[in-house]
């Protein structure tokens, strides 16, 4: 079993050279072990997903760093009609 901790579902990718892969988002670690950025997590062949255990990781965020002011905008409504949309984006 291999353990993925990532951003999104784990797939598995062949490249070119035949050689398999797990992707998924951003991927933190595999069994554990922390994985270097802009690397593949090439993995042994015959591996399926039925051999892929996945731990969702969120996504980090950057914190505001002050109180967003509130955006309007016009939203065209399934029935045609337009509608205004008051957004308000996070805060402390």
């Amino acid at each position: 079993m291999i353990t993925v901790v990532s951003t999104q579902s784990p797939a598995l990718y062949r490249d070119l050279a035949g050689r398999l892969a797990v992707v998924g988002g951003t991927i933190l670690s595999i069994n554990g072990i922390p994985v270097a950025k802009a690397k593949p997590v090439w993995v042994p062949e015959g591996t399926t997903l039925d051999d892929i255990q996945w731990k969702s990781a969120q996504p980090q965020s950057a914190k505001p760093s002050a109180v967003e002011l509130p955006t309007i905008v016009q939203v065209a409504g399934s029935n045609g009609k337009q509608y205004q949309v008051t957004v308000v984006r996070g805060g402390p």
